[in-house]
């Protein structure tokens, strides 16, 4: 029987790497699909907290396809590729058809036995956990999509998928519940993250948009100045103290080739034993969604 099963691999060179999946086939019928990068070690460091943001697009169903992969393909590949990256939490958007059983069903791939949504209609944010899970508020009200916060492995997360829609009037409001979650945990002196989709910018990234970068943003409908992006509410985070977890240079293209959305912003205590993070916006990577994964790692 094991003669009548085939190893395919699907790999792409990406710098000095081999990336992909592989499948096993028997009969026909592919099996197992695992995520596979050939390269040196890049699994989180040893007693890191590794965090990943991911907003996976409308809960992995066919989307555009030809500019994406089909919806199965894109939940297959995304599946071994998170498990082959080790992190402790990820924080999804976009988990559209999702509901907590399903959601622990899927989890399982990249081995995390905790799940926690928002909500099981519209465009729910969801955590996932190698440790347990307290949903501390789900907050919808008035919200766009909502907001969820939860504590796991210590620290406070606050899932956020800001109004999508140009203006930055409604995200600010929406920005406001987020601090309000950041300043009850910062007064019970606990670490915390708010990360997910901001569907806003960082001023300080739009001297390094790429032509292409600066297209895409145009094609939002975002306020320009001139030719300058003026999209930004995440202000308020920055004045607290809050940290982006990509603001390192090395953490990130020259030019970007996409404007950044989604963010990891950590609490001062919390950014300050950061050890690393990327910002995949990888052309295969973008296949499975038109937002890059953001990773951080933190001792």
């Amino acid at each position: 029987k094991l003669a009548e099963a085939s190893l395919q691999l699907q790999l792409r060179r990406h710098g000095d790497q081999l990336q992909g999946v592989a499948y096993v086939t028997r009969n026909r019928i592919s099996r197992l699909p695992y995520w596979v990068e050939l390269r040196l070690a890049d699994g989180p460091p040893e007693d890191a907290l590794r965090v990943i943001s991911y907003n996976i697009l409308v809960g992995w169903r066919d989307q555009s396809v030809g500019r994406f992969l089909p919806g199965r393909q894109r939940r297959d590949q995304t599946s071994a590729w998170l498990a082959a990256q080790e992190p402790d939490v990820i924080a999804f958007q976009e988990m559209n058809g999702f509901t907590a059983e399903s959601l622990g069903r899927a989890a399982a791939a990249w081995r995390h036995p905790h799940v926690a949504m928002l909500k099981e209609n519209g465009f729910p944010v969801a955590l996932t956990s190698k440790t347990p899970i307290e949903v501390i508020d789900r907050h919808r009200g008035d919200l766009h999509h909502g907001m969820l916060h939860a504590r796991t492995g210590d620290v406070d997360f606050v899932v956020v998928h800001l109004c999508p829609r140009p203006g930055v009037e409604r995200k600010l409001r929406e920005i406001d519940v987020a601090m309000e979650c950041y300043q009850r945990a910062r007064a019970q002196e606990r670490q915390v993250i708010i990360l997910g989709d901001f569907n806003s910018i960082l001023l300080s990234d739009t001297d390094q948009y790429s032509p292409e970068a600066l297209e895409r943003y145009r094609g939002w409908d975002y306020a320009l100045t001139g030719d300058r992006p003026s999209e930004f509410c995440v202000g308020p985070l920055l004045a607290a103290g809050l940290v982006d977890s990509c603001a390192e240079p090395d953490s990130l293209p020259n030019p970007l080739p996409l404007p950044r959305i989604d963010f990891i912003f950590a609490s001062p205590d919390l950014a300050e034993r950061r050890v690393g993070s990327r910002w995949l916006c990888w052309p295969e990577l973008l296949r499975w969604s038109d937002h890059p994964p953001v990773v951080a790692d933190f001792r």
